[in-house]
């Protein structure tokens, strides 16, 4: 008799690529940025955090999470609920000789644990969900090729609500273009890839590129947070 929107959560995951070349402040062929592309990472995730947390979105549940990828476990900066003076001591300690590597699985892997962890706390037979929208920002290496195809793989046939965007601060012949490319030949729609010749125009090109994403996703069906964790859950045994 009576129509009663339920607010669904959202989750925004940005992932960083940590290696020492995104402390450079020039590309693969000398020409000069700005500023190197991990600060405008930085900056863009601190805008991100705050836009998650703001009171327009507090009761929709939009869950944030940024880290640095590159090592056997990310770097976690930020996750929900985070107090904002830690987020900035973790970002104030981010140095360019921390020893960092390329490869994305394990980061991949880890936070589609945590997406599955984050369902829990709005669990409940009315409590419904949204997409889990992730952005992978990186100046193009990436040491581990198959197993970041393989794990991103997993995740999408297993969590159809979840997507993937490739943002890549370089000239789109990178290791994680050919990566990204394959798997948006495969998931057409739930894989970007996407390209910044300049860090300059970085910080609100990522902004835009998650205001697209949500706005293009298509509408699906409401699902309970305890759906979505199940399919999260299975992504993850899957990818091991």
């Amino acid at each position: 008799d009576k129509l009663t929107p339920i607010p669904s959560n959202m989750d925004v995951v940005l992932l960083v690529d940590g290696s020492g070349s995104m402390h450079n402040a020039t590309d693969i062929t000398g020409k000069s940025w700005p500023f190197p592309p991990i600060k405008a990472g930085m900056h863009v995730g601190c805008v991100m955090n705050e836009a998650c947390t703001s009171d327009v979105t507090a009761t929709r549940y939009t869950n944030f999470y940024m880290g640095l990828w590159g090592n056997d476990k990310p770097l976690m900066l930020v996750k929900p609920g985070d107090d904002k003076r830690e987020i900035g001591q973790r970002i104030a300690g981010i140095k360019q000789n921390q020893d960092w590597g390329t490869s994305l699985a394990p980061s991949i892997r880890f936070i589609t644990e945590q997406l599955a962890e984050g369902q829990k706390q709005h669990s409940g037979a009315t409590s419904k969900t949204g997409y889990s929208h992730i952005i992978v920002l990186s100046d193009g290496g990436v040491s581990d090729s198959n197993a970041s195809f393989e794990t991103v793989r997993q995740l999408l046939e297993n969590c159809p609500m979840a997507s993937v965007d490739f943002v890549v601060v370089e000239n789109g012949k990178t290791a994680l273009d050919a990566v990204a490319t394959k798997l948006k030949d495969r998931f057409p729609g739930r894989i970007g890839v996407h390209h910044h010749n300049s860090t300059a125009t970085l910080s609100d090109g990522l902004e835009t590129l998650l205001l697209e994403r949500i706005r293009n996703t298509p509408i699906a069906p409401s699902v309970t947070s305890e759906y979505k964790r199940a399919t999260l859950e299975r992504a993850y045994h899957a990818m091991r």
